[in-house]
């Protein structure tokens, strides 16, 4: 008998003392969990409903009141109705309870970024979705029902009631584009009815193997936070993973996409029925639900408040006076969703234009008039779609780059907008009317998505699209399994699956340009004949570490021979030297009594610490072009700002930054309000003795590209700098830096805040929660020890960006960076994919003492100018 148990509780449908079995177990979870927790009200909200009061303790969204249970609770047709018919809470019933963890925005990493990877046949007239899309998502449902059945029997939840038979339905014929995209994200969405399943049977698992593994130890139950310590695997995940029917990516990929019970993760909810309030033998599941944060709602009476006898389990459900005050004036007003948001979209990206135009190198102007002439779609232009979002609002989503050609096809001439400045296209059905040559019903196949000269092949008769969900990854998938193995894999490996980092082609910089821009490094006009001191011809092993101090590769051989490469070595010997610490003053331009000391520069005189992390340029109004205030995060950047050309505006210098792959920030002035928090994403697990291939590999990949959909996660990567803002530099677009932060920042405050005493507001801008940043990266958790306890190890695909920042003092060693990235491609396409553990990371970007004492130098002498 549980712990707790001993003095028997009641149920709704249960009286008297309950008998041990899965099922009162279960009941008794549900009903008792964290029952002793006080109630944190602080997002709470009061609302009149039907002329009554409801009360949701932690939910702020309107709903409205739940009709009765047998009215909505049918068989839906997943090809004609939307699941966000079921967005709306229910009364709360064992039957209909996952339905409360139903997600609202659902999370479609892997192994749900299958769903996206969409092939069809051509078919006389129509187009048809390919037998192996359907096989493979028929089996992902298979796989997630007999999990879900599985717990169930040894959990003892009720079998719910059904809202669909399944998502699938097979001989999906598509006639155009438009059609296609309606009734196949409507499947796509359908699946979220399984995440919830699962979300459910999750909640009951963890919480009962809480309550069991106290009732073992025979000790008095004491609740603890959901979210498990970092050196302890769910037990749910050791009882699968033991199966041996489910591989450990797969187990992993549900735990991450589906068992998130954060404040930031919204989910439907439900309505508990408190008419039997006054009963103090009533018990309903309203701990069990705010502990994973589901949002509850229920009916508080104001005359209950007065009963001296109420229960202290329905007493503690009382609404704060303020909560009831508000709800008793207030007056919600619907906002306003805007008709054609992407007119005002156009119209401050031309502004943004005029400024990047003002500030175009003579290359960067041949490349766009080059693209004006071909208007192309390759593998650097970016793609997006303007559509319906789910809450009602007009939003523009990024296609993955593989669905570029395929998207553009689905959209008339007037229906798509390319931009050369920024090389991107947007498009949309509203954008504009079909020419009446495309009116037949805009064909998926044999469209021609762009003009001629086009060397994107698709095929005779296949092609893939684009759904344009917010959460298209590339491509890949769980592929066609052997069942018929003992130990087949969940998904298979897919080598058709493309990795953005080969698509992106690093800046180099000339060596003196380097040297100046980034060390100070004025050159001796004129350069003499020879070299005035004492000369020697440099080893070999002093050109490595003048590479390594630069972070270049190499150096030209005749650059080598020359005397200012004479000038350069003690330059930066100088400044690595503990004795001599700072270069000589007419080489050296943070000296005074340098020829073009770089404190005289105009922008110097407006750049302000404002923070122990950034350095502010604060230009005065009648010079400032751009909204947003430019910062960055180091002295010696802060002081590139200052050797840039001076006749660059903000724009041009955001365009500077974001090429040479350091951080920064775009500071945006707003009033303060009550901030969302940054999304928290759980990191995948592996267990002992698991053996990495290059398919784990592909669902980082997946992932990866999951999470650069969102626009805040793209801006922010590409702000980032270092190893991050490598790996996003193939999915962002210059436009979205340029334009200031995204609506996550400027409607919710969800980024970083610098406290300021500008009138205006205080400044926010987009950035990455820490787990982002992992995600980024590709961490894993690798137990060396099976069970809870047990040695972790955390792995990643890429340098984790702490570490990276730590060992290498600035990420502009870009050559450095990418001659990094590359060497990893070759590795893991070479077969040996395995994700490497800190010291190993380490070991490959650990600079030489002397490297990292030049750079400190430089790093104080600079921070000691700005002071």
């Amino acid at each position: 008998m549980l712990p707790f148990a001993k003095s028997p509780l009641a149920c709704p449908d249960v009286t008297g003392t309950l008998i041990e079995t899965p099922s009162s177990r279960y009941r008794l979870t549900v009903a008792a969990s964290h029952s002793d927790q006080s109630i944190d009200m602080a997002a709470g909200k009061a609302s009149i409903i039907n002329g009554a009061i409801y009360y949701s303790p932690n939910c702020s969204r309107r709903v409205e009141l739940p009709p009765n249970h047998e009215d909505f609770v049918y068989i839906r047709k997943t090809d004609q109705v939307d699941v966000a018919d079921l967005h709306k809470p229910l009364w709360w019933s064992e039957l209909t309870a996952y339905l409360a963890f139903l997600p609202l925005k659902p999370d479609y990493s892997f192994p749900f970024t299958d769903l996206f990877n969409l092939t069809f046949r051509q078919k006389k007239e129509v187009a048809i979705l390919d037998a192996p899309v359907l096989l493979n998502w028929k089996k992902l449902e298979n796989f997630i029902a007999e999990i879900i059945e599985d717990m169930r029997g040894h959990y003892g939840f009720p079998k719910p009631e059904p809202v669909m038979t399944t998502v699938v339905s097979t001989g999906i014929i598509f006639k155009n584009a438009k059609e296609f995209h309606e009734k196949v994200t409507r499947l796509q969405e359908w699946f979220a009815i399984w995440m919830a399943h699962l979300s459910y049977a999750i909640a009951i698992a963890s919480t009962m193997d809480e309550l069991m593994s106290a009732a073992d130890s025979n000790c008095v139950f004491e609740p603890r936070r959901y979210f498990r310590r970092e050196d302890e695997v769910p037990e749910w995940i050791l009882r699968l993973c033991r199966h041996g029917k489910w591989d450990q990516p797969f187990i992993s990929g549900l735990n991450t996409s589906v068992a998130r019970f954060t404040p930031d993760f919204d989910r439907v909810g439900a309505f508990l029925d408190t008419s039997f309030a006054p009963r103090a033998d009533y018990n309903f599941p309203i701990d069990f639900l705010l502990h994973f944060n589901v949002p509850v709602w229920y009916r508080w009476d104001a005359a209950w408040a007065r009963d001296p006898k109420l229960h202290p389990r329905i007493a503690r459900l009382a609404p704060p006076p303020e909560h009831l005050q508000i709800a008793t004036i207030f007056i919600s007003k619907t906002p306003s969703t805007g008709e054609r948001p992407w007119e005002v979209f156009f119209a401050n990206r031309k502004i943004a234009e005029y400024f990047m135009l003002k500030a175009e190198s003579p290359i960067d102007k041949q490349r766009r008039l080059n693209r004006e002439k071909d208007n192309p779609y390759n593998h650097t232009t970016k793609v997006y779609v303007w559509e319906w979002g789910s809450d009602g609002n007009y939003v523009c989503r990024r296609v993955s780059q593989p669905h570029n050609a395929a998207t553009l096809g689905e959209f008339g001439r007037h229906q798509k907008v390319y931009n050369s400045v920024f090389n991107e296209w947007d498009c949309g059905h509203d954008l504009g009317d079909l020419d009446e040559d495309e009116e037949d019903g805009s064909p998926i196949l044999g469209a021609d998505p762009g003009e001629e000269g086009s060397d994107f092949d698709l095929g005779d008769d296949t092609l893939q699209l684009s759904s344009h969900n917010p959460l298209v990854p590339s491509s890949g998938g769980m592929g066609v399994h052997d069942l018929s193995s003992p130990a087949f894999k969940t998904f298979a490996s897919t080598t058709s699956l493309p990795d953005h980092t080969k698509t992106f082609e690093i800046v180099k910089y000339p060596v003196l340009q380097i040297l100046f821009e980034y060390f100070g490094f004025v050159s001796p006009l004129p350069v003499p004949e020879e070299y005035p001191h004492h000369s020697h011809k440099l080893t070999e092993n002093e050109i490595k570490q003048t590479c390594r101090v630069l972070g270049v590769e190499e150096l030209d051989a005749d650059f080598t021979r020359s005397v200012l490469m004479q000038y350069c070595y003690r330059f930066l010997s100088d400044l690595g030297d503990q004795k001599v610490l700072v270069p000589p003053s007419d080489l050296f331009d943070l000296s005074p009594d340098n020829r073009i000391h770089v404190g005289a520069t105009m922008r110097h005189r407006f750049i302000k610490k404002v923070s122990a992390d950034w350095y502010l340029l604060d230009l005065p109004l009648e010079v400032a072009q751009a909204p947003w205030k430019l910062a960055v995060s180091h002295a010696v950047i802060a002081l590139l700002l200052c050797r840039l050309d001076g006749g660059m505006d903000e724009y041009g210098l955001c365009n500077a930054l974001m090429q040479r792959g350091v951080e920064f920030r775009t500071f945006l002035p707003l009033q303060p309000i009550a901030p969302q928090p940054l999304p928290s994403l759980i990191t995948p697990i592996r267990l002992s003795d698991y053996k990495f291939t290059y398919g784990d590999y592909e669902c980082y990949l997946q992932d990866r590209d999951r999470l650069l959909s969102s626009p805040r996660v793209r801006r922010a990567a590409l702000m980032r700098g270092g190893i991050i803002w490598r790996l996003a530099a193939s999915q962002a677009s210059v436009s979205e830096v340029v334009m200031g932060p995204t609506a996550s920042v400027r409607d919710y405050r969800q980024g970083t805040v610098l406290s300021s005493t500008d009138p205006a507001g205080t400044f926010y801008d987009d950035c990455l929660s820490s787990s982002e940043m992992d995600a980024l990266c590709g961490l894993v958790y690798c137990y060396t020890d099976a069970g809870r306890g047990g040695q972790q190890q955390h792995l990643s695909w890429w340098p984790l960006d702490s570490i990276w920042r730590k060992d290498v003092a600035f990420p502009f060693w870009n050559a450095r960076l990418e001659s990094l990235v590359q060497g990893r491609l070759k590795e893991l396409q070479s077969g040996s994919a395995k994700p490497l553990n800190a010291s190993e990371w380490h070991k490959r970007i650990r600079a030489a003492s002397n490297v990292r004492r030049a750079l400190k130098n430089l790093g104080e002498c600079s921070a000691k100018l700005l002071a």
